[in-house]
């Protein structure tokens, strides 16, 4: 629920990351987009196996995806 006030920015993070990568389940998706959710960053996963695909969970984070570089 707490989420439920940022549905449109979940879709959106899912439909135009600034970040994507593989999850370590198979058929999951992790996506970083900056600037929605609670937070500096809205972290979403996404399962692509399922019929239909749905989102497994998304929650704010202030860090940036690993590997990346804070200017």
């Amino acid at each position: 629920m707490e989420m439920a006030p940022h549905q449109a920015g979940v879709m959106r993070a899912v439909a135009r990351p600034n970040h994507r990568d593989e999850d370590p389940r198979p058929a999951r998706e992790q996506f970083w987009r900056r600037g929605l959710g609670p937070s500096r960053s809205l972290f979403v996963v996404a399962d692509f196996g399922a019929s239909p695909a749905c989102i497994v969970t998304a929650f704010g984070r202030r860090d940036d995806p690993p590997g990346w570089w804070t200017t």
